[in-house]
């Protein structure tokens, strides 16, 4: 594999992790939902839950517990939302914008090449060619590896 074509590889496998880091962010949101109604319906809940084997064990140990699982997951979110907003970022940093708009509609919309062709009314290999240019003149942020989900 030459060395643009694996530069290439690398880009879109970048950008490609953008789609699996707004699942993370809404998987995380979701459970963060939960917990939040755990607290806020506590009396219910727990009425329903097992009882602790420790008789010595307080309500507030669980308390606790959800809120420092919560504040770990508000900062996990945070740390997705940053890592696909700076995608979007280097997105907008490309100047053409039918090279932009197809980098949006493929990594961040996770479209069909085909639906690709009829949203622009341009051909599929003159939608491969400005793809083939939008990835040259796309760059991932220097600061920043290819991004993976924990």
């Amino acid at each position: 594999m030459g060395m643009v074509q694996q530069d290439n590889e690398d880009k879109k496998e970048y950008l490609n992790s953008y789609y699996y880091l707004t699942l993370e962010e809404k998987r995380i949101s979701d459970r963060i939902g939960y917990l939040t109604s755990l607290l806020a319906g506590s009396a219910v809940q727990y009425s329903l839950a097992p009882k602790t084997p420790n008789p010595n064990r307080d309500l507030s140990d669980d308390f606790v517990a959800i809120e420092g699982e919560i504040e770990r997951l508000h900062k996990k979110r945070r740390q997705a939302i940053s890592r696909y907003r700076e995608i979007e970022n280097a997105i907008e940093r490309v100047t053409d914008k039918n090279e932009q708009e197809i980098l949006k509609a493929r990594y961040l919309e996770c479209m069909k090449w085909k639906d690709i062709v009829t949203r622009m009314s341009y051909t599929y290999q003159h939608i491969l060619r400005l793809h083939g240019s939008a990835l040259h003149h796309f760059s991932v942020p220097k600061s920043k590896d290819v991004i993976e989900c924990d």
